[in-house]
C-alpha cells in the first residue's frame, strides 16, 4: 500500500433522500446523536474513482488507480454540531478497501456498476 497523501478525482451520482428518522438513529455509531433540525436526511452515492499518490505511478496501471464505490451517508450531530456519518460503503477493489479502513471507513468488497453514455444519444434512436 503506497503511503499518503492520496489524491482523488471521480464522477458522482448522488441521490439525496429522507429516511425514517428512527432508521437513521439506529445506524449512528456511539457518540453521535440524531440531527434534530433535519432528521432522516441521507444520501446514496455511486462514484467512479481515479486515485494516485504524489508520484502518479499508479496512473500507469488502472488496477491500482481506478475503482467504483457505493455508500450511504446520514445526518447526525456531534456535540451539537451537524456532521454526516457513513454507516455502509462498498468498493470493488482491494486497495480501496484497505485504504478506506486506514481512513476510518467501514468498507466491504462488493460489485458496483454505473451506467454512462458519454453523449451517445444515437443509441437511443433505433433509426440510427
Amino acid at each position: 500500500m503506497p503511503r499518503p497523501p492520496w489524491y482523488y478525482v471521480g464522477d458522482f451520482l448522488v441521490l439525496e433522500f429522507w429516511a425514517d428518522p428512527e432508521a437513521v438513529a439506529a445506524v449512528l455509531p456511539p457518540g453521535l446523536e440524531p440531527y434534530d433540525e433535519d432528521p432522516g436526511r441521507a444520501a446514496a452515492l455511486f462514484v467512479d474513482w481515479q486515485s494516485c499518490t504524489g508520484s502518479g505511478e499508479e496512473l500507469l496501471d488502472p488496477a491500482r488507480s481506478q475503482y467504483r464505490e457505493f455508500f450511504i451517508v446520514v445526518n447526525a450531530a456531534l456535540d451539537g454540531e451537524h456532521v454526516t456519518t457513513c454507516p455502509y460503503i462498498w468498493v470493488d477493489r482491494d486497495f480501496a478497501l484497505v485504504r478506506g479502513w486506514i481512513q476510518g471507513f467501514p468498507k466491504k468488497l462488493g460489485s458496483v456498476w454505473l451506467t454512462r453514455s458519454y453523449g451517445l444519444e444515437c443509441l437511443a434512436d433505433p433509426g440510427v
